[in-house]
């Protein structure tokens, strides 16, 4: 991976009672000329036979992701997700 690049996997119990995996990526666009942290997770709906995807994305010009810290990003998003129902 690039220096630039950084990303960590965890894993998490959604409140429907699947577990999910929980991405969290960090990378510089050059395009943008900007830093961007990203979340995603994935779960799969056995009773659907489906997989969903949930993205959030921040993009920002702090090129130490002190912002991301500061703000306590990743704990709101892990809290976002797990409130997730499948029907």
């Amino acid at each position: 991976a690039p220096p630039d690049y950084d990303y960590s996997t965890d894993t998490l119990l959604i409140a429907s009672g699947e577990m999910a995996l929980f991405y969290h990526t960090h990378y510089y666009r050059r395009t943008k000329a900007s830093n961007f942290t990203r979340y995603d997770m994935v779960v799969y709906s056995a009773k659907r036979k489906t997989a969903y995807m949930l993205t959030a994305t921040f993009q920002y010009k702090d090129p130490n992701y002190m912002l991301e810290a500061d703000l306590r990003l990743k704990a709101y998003m892990l809290r976002i997700y797990k409130t997730l129902l499948l029907r």
